[in-house]
């Protein structure tokens, strides 16, 4: 299904690009794949704009409530969540490279271990 924005209006000039999200549930089932009759249920377009007409007040005010910082603006006491996320992907990282040290190791002992108890097999035998 097609929809598109008509007569929106615009006061402000924006520098970044603006993205609008909804979330619409539509009940599908295999006996209404092949239904000719779509009128019982909601068409796309029409719940999109639906949600969109509905919305409208309370994007505005959020929109207005809303305190942007620039990046110089934003506080150094704390790390960002970037900054967070790098050290624990280091961290992570040191740690994966420590359990496959420790499978290296442990595949070792497992195989001197059958080669142990092979041997100790042959010794009983003679």
């Amino acid at each position: 299904a097609e929809a598109f924005l008509a007569d929106v209006e615009c006061d402000e000039p924006y520098d970044e690009p603006l993205a609008i999200t909804t979330t619409t549930s539509f009940n599908v089932d295999h006996e209404n794949a092949y239904d000719s009759d779509v009128d019982e249920d909601p068409h796309a377009a029409a719940a999109f704009m639906a949600n969109l007409t509905s919305a409208e007040d309370e994007v505005v005010l959020s929109v207005e409530e809303t305190t942007v910082l620039s990046p110089q603006e934003t506080p150094n006491e704390s790390p960002s969540e970037f900054e967070a996320l790098l050290s624990l992907q280091a961290e992570l990282h040191g740690y994966v490279l420590a359990n496959r040290e420790q499978l290296i190791e442990i595949s070792n002992l497992n195989a001197e271990l059958a080669r142990c108890k092979l041997e100790i097999k042959v010794w009983t035998v003679i």
